[in-house]
């Protein structure tokens, strides 16, 4: 990001929480998602950033 980078970054994480969240996007993700997830809720979240 600090170098102009706009692909979007999604965090995949066993761990949830407003702070996982917030440092995740602090270090440049552009969202996270937590395991376990379903094929459907993942593309939700692509589909949103794309």
């Amino acid at each position: 990001r600090a170098k102009g980078v706009t692909v979007p970054i999604v965090m995949i994480t066993t761990e949830g929480g407003e702070d996982i969240l917030r440092e995740a996007i602090t270090n440049g993700a552009s969202d996270s998602i937590k395991k376990p997830f379903t094929p459907d809720q993942l593309n939700e979240k692509l589909g949103g950033l794309l």
